[in-house]
Parts: structure tokens; sequence; C-alpha cells
């Protein structure tokens, strides 16, 4: 199911973030190369989503186009 995937990279992102939060003004180099890793996943994690809502999106479309063609018709009228 998409929306899971959906559902698990909002649920990512939101950790990613709230982690950021906590280590914006570290003087820590160590915890700022991990802000900095959780900027970079929060980032991918959107970009996937993307990826996933286009795939989606076309997968529909496609169903749509091919889908009279594949699917029977109503009772009592047959596919030519």
């Amino acid at each position: 199911d998409i929306g899971v995937v959906h559902d698990l990279a909002e649920h990512i992102s939101k950790h990613a973030q709230r982690c950021e939060i906590f280590l914006k003004d570290t003087k820590d180099l160590d915890l700022k190369e991990l802000s900095y890793h959780l900027k970079e996943i929060d980032a991918k994690v959107h970009e996937l989503s993307d990826h996933v809502r286009y795939v989606e999106d076309k997968l529909t479309d496609e169903y749509e186009r091919l889908g009279p063609a594949i699917m029977p018709k109503e009772k009592g009228r047959e596919i030519p």
C-alpha cells in the first residue's frame, strides 16, 4: 500500500527534524556532523516521498488508460 510508504516517510522525517532541533546550536563537532546527516536524511526522505507520489500518479494514469481494455464489461455485455 503506497499510503504506508507515505506514512513511514513522514514519520522518519518528523524524527529527523526533531533531532535537528536538539542539535542545531551544539558546539560538539560529532553532534554537528550528526545534525548534518539528519538534515540529509530528511531531504532524501522528502525526495523519496516525491518519487513514490510520482510513481503512484503514473500507475493510476496507466490503470485508467488500460483498465477498460483489460477489465470485463458490465454483465450481459461481452468484451469485443
